[in-house]
């Protein structure tokens, strides 16, 4: 299996993408820097494409852009801290 790495940074290291479970038969890849889409299009078993989404959009299938939103809203490790301090306002 081939890893997915977004380009946003403008140079190496690439950043991972995350694999999406939504959104079969294609595959979705999440960059969790800059919130871009990378959608893997499959016909007759095999890839047949590519797709770039910048941002999570109306172009997504839907269950495919709800599972973005919630990764996105999901406070990361370093935001965790935070978040939990100003939740207890």
């Amino acid at each position: 299996m081939t890893d997915a790495y977004c380009d946003c940074s403008g140079s190496p290291p690439w950043p991972p993408m995350t694999r999406l479970h939504a959104g079969a038969p294609n595959r979705y890849y999440l960059c969790l820097e800059c919130g871009a889409v990378r959608e893997d299009v499959y016909g007759g078993g095999a890839i047949t494409g590519h797709r770039w989404h910048d941002a999570p959009d109306g172009t997504l299938p839907t269950a495919v852009y709800e599972e973005v939103v919630e990764i996105l809203a999901t406070p990361s490790g370093e935001q965790l801290e935070l978040w939990e301090v100003t939740s207890r306002e």
